[in-house]
């Protein structure tokens, strides 16, 4: 997704279903743009890098009356592959992009506004391509016919794609939201929001990146979803409210092909492979929630939360797959129609210990629905899977000294994760062998950890900022019958994408143009 004329972007760690909504399990990032007013703004970038990487990007907004303005911005980005065909000279995972978005804010009168947004975006760019890690040359024994062995690529940027293979990944994604606000008066506001979006993209990739036809697929997707969201918000001397109810329809249909006739060439006499997959889900997710936060005094203040939260799923799933006996020939279908409910609470507590230091503390529970298992290909993979669920402790503290020149925040976290979801993968005792990919409700996870921000500004034009994380990953218990020697167990693995480290150190220095505005070094 590329941001346009953005204002701002909030941070949000741990669950935040009870002002943010579905799926916000981990937190949630909140992206605000830049909303069309009385002052006029202009932007322009240019970003450059190798690989013939060229972006561009243009925003503008100004008024139109005195209660109405208009904004828009467009952006094209374009890169030339970075893994290229020693043979033929095509490149592979470039990419070409454009797109852009229209606003409009009208403040009909003093107490009532509406506020529209409408985007689109597009991307035609090559097939996406793996990297060759074997010279795949037999399978079981048997080699193609008549097709010469190719060594291993000299380094990682080469690749040769199966012959006939479209060289073609296209997307294109849109959406338009429209949001009124009334002030009722009595400190109440009322807010609709109602959204919708469109995905569609038709992908080849190569995974295996040799000429021989063993990870060659097609994925095509088409998605949609319509959301209606209604607020009310009370915002007292000591009392601040936000509650409402939200609807969610989305609809996904996917064609997916893969192609291996090397992979069965003299294998069993076959000489031709094809798998289709069909699928389609339906999801439909209503909800109800209420955040309250309550001044106790001036200096300490409690926040209590909930959100209940109903979803149904409707899967329909048909896996074929084709050789060249018919009699090989299989199909494996799946419909199924499931549903949850959730009831998420939060609870938080923060209290200024003097006019610069905050503490706080927060305990909430986050989920994440059920499903169904959308990488089916034999009978018994299509089971469902439970949601996951979480709950979430962190302390924290936020504080700013020398005059605000100096910024500290400090905060550790636990996160104890029941019934997590994890894709498991293998092999049946069968000949030839079945590959088996199934979703579990594995176990517990548990994540604890700290960070500390600093920012500092020794002078009015060079800041100076840090960040620094430290990680504990761990698995309570991950239920895996194939681990026999751990008793059924892979609870001593690692988790995935969890460093125990992990540190960011930056600096900006700025230059006052006088008239012509700023100039930034940042690195």
């Amino acid at each position: 997704m590329d941001l346009l004329d953005i204002e701002r972007v909030e941070v949000l760690r741990g669950p935040q279903g009870t002002l943010y909504g579905k799926n916000t399990i981990g937190g949630a990032y909140s992206i605000i743009t830049r909303r069309p007013g009385q002052d006029p703004h202009g932007l322009f970038q240019v970003t450059v890098g190798d690989y013939g990487q060229l972006e561009s990007r243009i925003a503008a907004s100004g008024p139109i009356t005195d209660n109405f303005a208009i904004g828009g911005a467009i952006f094209g980005a374009s890169r030339d592959g970075y893994v290229t065909n020693p043979v033929t000279g095509d490149e592979y995972n470039d990419r070409n992009a454009w797109g852009g978005r229209f606003q409009a804010a009208w403040d009909v009168t003093p107490s009532f506004s509406l506020d529209f947004a409408a985007d689109y975006a597009a991307e035609d760019n090559a097939l996406t391509m793996g990297q060759a890690v074997s010279t795949l040359v037999s399978f079981a024994g048997a080699t193609p016919i008549g097709i010469v062995p190719t060594p291993a690529p000299e380094y990682n940027f080469t690749a040769q794609a199966t012959p006939g293979l479209p060289n073609s990944s296209t997307m294109d994604h849109s959406g338009a939201s429209l949001r009124a606000s009334w002030d009722a008066g009595n400190n109440w506001t009322i807010k609709s929001t109602t959204a919708f979006r469109a995905l569609n993209y038709d992908d080849y990739v190569d995974i295996d990146a040799t000429r021989f036809e063993f990870g060659d697929v097609f994925v095509g997707v088409r998605q949609d979803q319509t959301s209606q969201e209604f607020q009310a918000i009370y915002e007292g001397p000591r009392l601040t409210l936000v509650s409402g109810v939200f609807y969610l329809r989305e609809n996904i249909d996917s064609h997916q092909e893969a192609y291996g006739d090397d992979l069965v060439l003299g294998y069993f006499g076959q000489s031709s492979f094809l798998r289709t997959v069909d699928d389609s889900l339906e999801t439909t997710s209503t909800a109800v929630y209420a955040n309250a936060s309550y001044a106790v005094t001036d200096r300490f203040n409690v926040g209590v939360g909930v959100r209940y939260t109903e979803e149904e799923k409707h899967y329909i799933r048909s896996t074929s797959t084709f050789w060249t006996s018919p009699g090989f020939n299989s199909t494996v279908a799946m419909n199924r129609t499931d549903s949850w409910d959730d009831f998420s609470p939060m609870i938080s507590l923060d209290y200024q210990l003097t006019d610069n230091v905050l503490l706080y503390g927060r305990v909430a529970s986050g989920f994440k629905s059920g499903g169904f298992n959308g990488r089916a290909n034999n009978p018994g993979e299509d089971a469902p899977y439970d949601p996951e669920t979480v709950t979430s402790y962190e302390l924290g503290l936020k504080s700013d000294w020398l005059n605000g020149d100096l910024v500290a925040n400090v905060a550790i976290f636990y996160n104890d994760y029941q019934d997590f979801q994890a894709r498991v993968s293998g092999t049946t005792a069968d000949v030839p062998p079945v590959l088996s990919l199934t979703v579990l409700n594995a176990g517990q996870l548990e994540i604890s950890g700290a960070e500390l921000e600093l920012v500092y500004r020794p002078t009015e034009a060079l800041r100076l900022d840090a960040q620094i994380g430290y990680l504990d990953a761990s698995y309570g218990e991950f239920k895996d019958v194939r681990f026999t020697n751990f008793g059924g167990s892979r609870a001593f693995q690692d988790p995935a994408f969890s460093p125990e480290w992990t540190a960011r150190f930056g600096a900006a220095y700025e230059w006052d143009l006088a008239n012509m505005g700023s100039l930034t070094l940042a690195g």
